[in-house]
């Protein structure tokens, strides 16, 4: 029997099998492409809105087979970025998530420490995110997402406890990972990057 290949940009893949395009995996970059062509970051609720379960499933059939131009609808296109980060088998945030979820850095400038120690790929994917939820920002009028309301429907795709984890602990966890989203981009946005030339 032959074993069928995984897709190219098959989903669930470890980071650093990714195909990249500049230092960020390629079907990160097409997928936000495809969101601006539709004009996505317009669309009130992107990222908040769900899309039909049959619907996602189809898109992302297309997206692992790198058909993305076929893709059509902004919410499934969206949904479709936060599934690609849940699905990693090990979180981005991983390489530091204790100091993340064992007491919060304090400051945006702690936060961006802490991921400046990263490694590379992974900070580079980090900033991709952050420069994402600085773009969609700009279109609040439009779309109604704030920075707070980014970092609460993106964290539970960057961080998932274990099963073992009691449910309140968790939801306090993942109330941690928001925190430091939340004060990481404050320190993103000020400084337009995660590591500001030194003075």
């Amino acid at each position: 029997m032959i074993r069928q290949q995984p897709a190219k940009f098959a989903f669930g893949q470890p980071l650093h099998t990714c195909p990249l395009v500049d230092g960020v995996p390629q079907v990160l970059t097409e997928l936000r492409r495809v969101l601006w062509e539709r004009r996505g970051q317009l669309s009130e609720g992107i990222f908040r809105v769900s899309a039909a379960a049959s619907e996602l499933q189809e898109a992302r059939q297309l997206a692992e087979a790198g058909q993305f131009d076929a893709l059509q609808d902004v919410d499934c296109v969206a949904q479709l970025i936060k599934l690609w980060f849940k699905e990693l088998p090990q979180s981005i945030l991983e390489p530091q998530l204790k100091p993340i979820v064992d007491g919060v850095p304090q400051d945006g400038e702690q936060c961006a420490q802490v991921v400046q120690q990263m490694p590379e790929l992974n900070l580079c994917v980090i900033d991709w995110l952050l420069r994402l939820f600085c773009d969609i920002c700009r279109h609040e009028a439009e779309n109604r997402m704030t920075a707070m309301s980014l970092t609460i429907v993106f964290a539970p795709n960057l961080f998932d406890p274990p099963l073992t984890v009691d449910p309140m602990l968790a939801l306090e966890l993942n109330k941690r990972v928001v925190r430091f989203l939340e004060r990481l981009f404050d320190y993103w946005n000020q400084h337009g990057s995660l590591t500001p030339p030194s003075s």
